[in-house]
């Protein structure tokens, strides 16, 4: 059989595993990866050279590994360019794509509750337990030099193929992850690395205009596995067509929700540029501010990177209540403006008073600041490691004087 010694991914261009192979070899099914190498096509330029000779297979994956709900799978030949009155019926018609759905659960299992219409192929009859073998079928029908694999995000598919279809994954040449390529013709924002935040299937289609007939989130989740799968290749094609001069795409994304304190943002060194808001009589702040996430968002349009909020003054009778919340900014104009243009009247008629809390002489940016906690987060972490070592030494000594006595 053989052991899984390592894993190793980077934005899912390469992914393969270094296996040690023991006494007794065994089949692919002690193999919780039996993952073959795919290199990535990482440009539309470098896809467009192979494209005449390939077929584009989509898939995509509804649940969460090992246990899966559904497969959608989306194929064709070479793309089309898309016309400019894009609509998903024309565009399966021009390119004659195939689209199959193969459930893996039950109905008892799946979710189907308000769930999203089947828009591209049919509903199959029964739980398909042999789905390498029914891919397979599906495959043989295209005849072609190259299999080009075509995924959003691409980890979990390449998970669930490695697991369960482990022999057909070495017949396809490489595999394009569409998210990545996306972000790589976007703005330098569209993406935060250092988070791993990337744009969703849904925010790259409206960014691509796209997003005809797309349903709303809230009415019909979850989603189908083939109607992902056609919309991947939507995006794969929008970039096919995408002319050289276009300016880069602006798809937008969900902004990270900051982290809030409790009291004033510490340690106090890391959010220097910050203000302390009152009310002028010492009383309770109103509602409209009464919490450091109501702070944030009530003056959002100022930038703020993250607020807090702190309990009444000693000896209120309404302790419930805040009387005084802190805000942060990531430089010291944002804070100045903030000052400058700020109402001191909240629409409860409370007059708040502002007052920074700069300290000078501490200019880090966003990017020092996160870099700093962490170096700070390691330190911590190695000194109270050493204090329990020491600890456990200490114990150990008394120990051993208490046994030889």
């Amino acid at each position: 059989m053989y052991r899984v010694m390592k894993l190793t991914t980077k934005y899912n261009s390469l992914l393969f595993l270094k296996l040690e192979r023991t006494i007794n070899p065994s089949s692919h099914s002690d193999l919780p990866f039996a993952m073959a190498v795919l290199p990535s096509i990482t440009s539309a330029a470098e896809l467009q050279n192979i494209l005449p000779d390939c077929t584009l297979v989509s898939i995509d994956i509804e649940g969460q590994v090992p246990n899966a709900l559904e497969v959608g799978l989306a194929i064709c030949g070479p793309l089309k360019d898309l016309n400019s009155e894009h609509t998903y019926s024309a565009f399966l018609e021009q390119n004659m794509i195939s689209c199959f759905t193969l459930w893996l659960q039950n109905k008892s299992k799946r979710r189907t509750k308000n769930q999203e219409r089947l828009r591209f192929g049919k509903e199959p009859k029964n739980v398909d337990n042999e789905p390498e073998t029914t891919i397979s079928n599906h495959l043989e029908k295209f005849h072609s030099t190259r299999r080009i694999l075509i995924l959003y995000d691409s980890h979990t598919e390449l998970k669930w193929l490695a697991q369960t279809c482990p022999n057909l994954l070495p017949t396809f040449s490489a595999q394009v992850d569409v998210q990545r390529m996306a972000v790589d013709i976007s703005k330098p924002s569209t993406a935060d690395v250092s988070s791993n935040r990337q744009p969703s299937l849904r925010q790259c289609l409206t960014a691509m205009s796209l997003d005809e007939g797309l349903p709303t989130f809230k009415l019909d989740r979850p989603h189908r596995a083939c109607n992902d799968a056609v919309y991947t290749l939507a995006i794969i094609a929008a970039i096919l067509s995408r002319a050289a001069d276009a300016p880069p795409l602006d798809i937008a994304t969900n902004p990270k929700r900051p982290r809030l304190f409790y009291g004033r943002p510490h340690p106090a060194k890391a959010y220097p540029f910050t203000a302390i808001i009152r009310t002028t009589d010492r009383t309770p702040l109103p509602s409209e501010i009464d919490s450091a996430g109501k702070i944030y968002n009530y003056f959002s349009s100022f930038s703020p990177i993250t607020a807090g909020s702190g309990l009444t003054h000693k000896g209120s009778l309404n302790t419930e209540q805040l009387s005084w919340s802190w805000i942060c900014f990531s430089n010291k104009e944002d804070l100045d403006r903030f000052q400058a243009s700020i109402s001191y009247t909240i629409p409860s008629r409370k007059q708040i008073r502002i007052e920074s809390q700069y300290i000078p002489g501490v200019t880090l940016t966003a990017e020092e600041r996160r870099v700093k906690q962490l170096e700070d987060g390691d330190r911590i972490r190695e000194e109270r490691r050493q204090a329990r070592l020491k600890v456990e030494g200490i114990q150990g000594d008394i120990k051993n004087q208490t046994s030889e006595s």
